[in-house]
């Protein structure tokens, strides 16, 4: 048995706030909806680590997924049941959770796949059920109809190239208006685009992670201008939505790498992209600049 000692006045306050945002949605569920409501709730409040050892990250479909605080490695326990939820907010023991995975050193959510770096630093698909797949599930996210449209223009007048941008929010019919989001000199500058190589650039509620990045070339090298801020590289490459830039024959990732280190690097899989250091050291870097070595 496991005895778990929650915040009293913590999930107090937490329960209130709920209550008073949900009142109205609950009150119009049928029965069966608030059952689940009323469990996703009690998960959200008691399953948040009420241990120091670990760090509550996600539901996901019959598990719960864990961070350990002292290692970042990622847990998955099987999901505990709303009776064990409810036996919790009374500080009443229940049964160890029992784990189904540990030692993963990376996760990523596609949809209904999770990716996952395992131990030996090998990547993995798994299923809702937690099977190894070989790839993962293709899964819609879906577009609502009332998100923002953006549309993004580089103009010219006879000195300087203009980043324009006009947004469209069809939630709010009339609501259009076009600004000028940077500018830079003409002077030197033999080719200027979008990350989609074009000087239009169409986005729906700014689904990529660079809408007003602009790449320019001059003087045989490349340029990024990025909110009124320039950096130059030996080369670029845009690849999916991200850029591979190269320096003194290093290699980065503009935005996700601290600068160019790396003597390889690959494409993202997804989460992660496969690099090389000078030394000759290799493994996993992610999303977010965290290196993962073998």
């Amino acid at each position: 048995m496991e005895s778990v000692t929650i915040n009293k006045q913590l999930y107090s306050y937490s329960c209130i706030t709920c209550s008073i945002l949900t009142t109205s949605f609950v009150n119009s569920c049928n029965n069966t909806m608030k059952q689940l409501f009323l469990y996703l709730t009690l998960l959200f409040f008691t399953a948040t680590a009420f241990s120091q050892k670990e760090q509550y990250s996600i539901f996901y479909y019959n598990f719960e997924i864990y961070k350990t605080l002292k290692t970042n490695e990622y847990i998955i326990k099987e999901a505990r049941t709303l009776e064990e939820q409810l036996r919790i907010l009374d500080n009443k023991r229940v049964k160890k959770q029992k784990v189904v995975k540990k030692g993963i050193k990376m996760l990523g959510y596609l949809g209904t796949t999770l990716q996952v770096l395992d131990k030996n630093n090998k990547i993995l698909y798994l299923d809702k059920n937690l099977q190894s797949i070989p790839y993962p599930e293709p899964y819609d996210y879906g577009v609502s109809g009332t998100v923002a449209h953006y549309y993004y223009a580089i103009e010219e007048n006879p000195d300087y190239y203009m980043i324009r941008k006009t947004t469209d929010n069809t939630i709010l019919p009339g609501e259009v208006g076009t600004t000028t989001i940077d500018s830079i000199s003409k002077k030197g500058i033999t080719d200027i685009y979008f990350f989609n190589k074009e000087r239009k650039l169409a986005l729906i509620n700014n689904d990529c992670y660079y809408p007003t990045l602009v790449i320019f070339e001059k003087d045989s090298k490349f340029g990024i201008l990025d909110n009124q801020k320039i950096l130059t590289y030996d080369n670029l490459e845009v690849i999916d939505n991200n850029i591979k830039v190269r320096q003194n024959g290093l290699y980065g990732y503009y935005g996700l790498t601290e600068e160019c280190r790396y003597s390889k690097l690959g494409k993202y899989e997804f989460n992660l992209a496969r690099f090389e250091t000078p030394k000759g050291k290799s493994g996993y870097i992610d999303l977010t600049g965290n290196e993962y070595y073998d």
